[in-house]
């Protein structure tokens, strides 16, 4: 099959395709021009491959959370390309796909992904991912408070030795690597890639349980948006989000 990928977020505007079994991918640190860069990005990865969009046969998006304005932009360009191909698409993840690298770089089963979400929060979800492509959430990815997370006790029950806490939110995490349960290998600096989108997305392709275009929606796991000040107040004052 040949899938364009797409994951901008977080910093990272990354983009993958797969030509069959010729697959490419480019990242760029661009967080503040991602919609300019995403296109351009594109044109480039589907030249080198030799594919023209009309040869597409769908397009992934990570889907969230993570950045409203990076999730947005993902979702219009992928919403934008489908419909214009009117070929379907499938939202994976981000937490998912950062999971998955931790898998593909490291040989890595369990993962705890974390994302920075602002607002004195972190995005989380634990994952087990036993071979490529292949990546299941085993405990509710949630938005909280750092110091409310506790280890999870389903990783308790794998057989795995080691647990990778991955993500921008990893530095706020920590207190889980005191645990006696597991060595838990910490990689604050890792982004969420394309090429992981991309291998999780490819299987729902194959067994086509892709959505229509319409469906190409981000995840933003928190309700609201912004806080106002008295609502960040009264939270400070509740003990759940700091200054």
């Amino acid at each position: 099959m040949n899938i364009l990928a797409l994951e901008t977020a977080t910093d990272n505007c990354s983009v993958a395709v797969a030509a069959g079994n010729d697959w490419r991918m480019e990242n760029s640190c661009e967080p503040r021009a991602q919609s300019q860069v995403l296109l351009p990005t594109i044109d480039r990865l589907l030249a080198d491959t030799g594919l023209s969009k009309s040869q597409l046969d769908g397009v992934a998006f990570g889907c969230g959370p993570g950045s409203f304005t990076g999730l947005r932009v993902a979702a219009a360009a992928t919403q934008g390309i489908a419909l214009a191909l009117d070929v379907p698409v499938v939202g994976v993840s981000t937490l998912a796909a950062v999971a998955h690298q931790q898998f593909r770089t490291r040989n890595i089963h369990l993962c705890i992904a974390a994302l920075d979400a602002r607002m004195s929060e972190v995005y989380w979800g634990v994952y087990q991912t036993l071979q490529a492509g292949s990546t299941q959430l085993i405990a509710e990815e949630a938005v909280a408070a750092p110091d409310t997370v506790l280890w999870p006790d389903v990783i308790d029950d794998n057989n795995s030795s080691d647990v990778a806490l991955a993500g921008s939110g990893s530095d706020m995490l920590l207190h889980l690597t005191g645990s006696d349960q597991r060595s838990v290998v910490v990689d604050a600096g890792v982004l969420p890639e394309a090429l992981d989108t991309l291998a999780l997305a490819l299987p729902v392709f194959e067994r086509g349980e892709a959505q229509p275009a319409e469906e190409a929606r981000p995840v933003y796991l928190r309700n609201k948006v912004a806080l106002t000040e008295q609502e960040r107040a009264a939270k400070r004052d509740a003990g759940t989000v700091k200054p």
